[in-house]
């Protein structure tokens, strides 16, 4: 009671799970479900004049201008609804009970506070692999910005976010191994 409470992000509103995560990969998923079935529309009567063209920057695009829709668009403002107030910046300790905040304007907030809870989340794994640092790779955290579809990609792992990932590409005639 009486308490207040603060969250200090550095990104986006919706973090992994909009921007880097589920939402886009799923909206990414749809777009090869529906080239899918345009290729297939024969089956239903259903006939075009020339090849169907599959346009990657054009469905990229069309992917953030979603995720932008449903997103706070880089605001917190639901947080705060709730009492919380957000800081998006970086933050380090400057005392045992401060913290300051620096935005990306690097103007800084400081704020005091009785006990602090340290919540980082995950992130992408990039593994000791002798080459990798050399070779061009991408996590998921940049896959979600590429402006061209790659021709060929290998994805290492085979837990559900990396299958997911795989998949679109392989769709759009890309040649992924996933290993």
């Amino acid at each position: 009671r009486g308490a207040k409470s603060a969250m200090i992000s550095e990104h986006l509103a919706g973090d992994k799970f909009l921007n880097v995560g589920c939402v886009t990969s799923e909206v990414l998923i749809k777009c090869t479900k529906v080239a899918a079935q345009m290729h297939r529309a024969h089956n239903y009567g259903i006939t075009f004049t020339g090849p169907i063209k599959v346009d990657f920057l054009s469905i990229m695009s069309s992917m953030r201008t979603f995720r932008s829709k449903i997103s706070p668009v880089g605001r917190h403002d639901g947080t705060n609804t709730f009492g919380t107030q957000v800081f998006q910046g970086q933050s380090i300790f400057t005392r045992p009970n401060t913290l300051e905040v620096a935005n990306s304007q690097n103007n800084i907030s400081t704020l005091k506070f009785c006990k602090a809870v340290i919540a980082t989340g995950g992130g992408s794994f990039v593994p000791n692999i002798p080459g990798l640092s050399e070779a061009p790779f991408t996590t998921n955290v940049n896959l979600f910005n590429l402006k061209t579809l790659p021709m060929q990609m290998v994805i290492l792992g085979t837990g559900v976010v990396a299958l997911e990932i795989a998949q679109t590409p392989a769709r759009f005639e890309s040649n992924v191994m996933v290993l």
